[in-house]
């Protein structure tokens, strides 16, 4: 059978130069975002399904069943430049905020450029900081700092 093309379309695909994350320092409603400054990378692990093994003594053609589990939501990963600004600074005391509530969460939101910079990627959810790193501090490269933010629940996602 000959190969039949599909057809051709232009790339939509957009670098994350201009994207931001930040955090919600006020909890009150509506959030006031305080963005991290001097970021270099966001990523999201939205939600994993875990495998659920239903296997039995039966199980046709001696071969197990596996069934997807709940949504178990992941990490949000941001790193970037440390420089001691006001919103990084913070990271460090709302982690410990976090840590003494129940249950510790902290509203968040990134947002991204999308289809060659004509909408924007809005994701909000809500999570606890699990990790603030800050370093290495090493000749000839920038003092940086990583952020892990472990994700609740469901986030939402919009692109307008």
């Amino acid at each position: 059978m000959p190969f039949t093309s599909p057809g051709t379309y232009a790339s939509q695909a957009t670098t994350g130069y201009l994207s931001q994350f930040g955090v919600d320092v006020t909890d009150a409603s509506p959030p006031t975002w305080a963005y991290l400054e001097q970021v270099t990378s966001i990523k999201g692990s939205f939600a994993t399904n875990p495998e659920v093994n239903v296997t039995h003594l039966q199980s046709p053609s001696s071969a197990e069943e596996i069934r997807s589990g709940l949504l178990k939501p992941g990490p949000m990963e941001i790193a970037g430049h440390y420089s001691g600004l006001p919103v990084q600074l913070q990271m460090y005391g709302l982690q410990q905020a976090n840590a003494a509530q129940n249950p510790p969460v902290q509203p968040f939101i990134a947002v991204m450029p999308m289809q060659n910079g004509t909408k924007t990627l809005t994701v909000i959810g809500k999570g606890y900081i699990m990790k603030f790193e800050v370093g290495p501090a090493e000749n000839n490269k920038p003092i940086e700092y990583s952020l892990g933010v472990q994700i609740t629940g469901i986030i939402s996602q919009t692109v307008a």
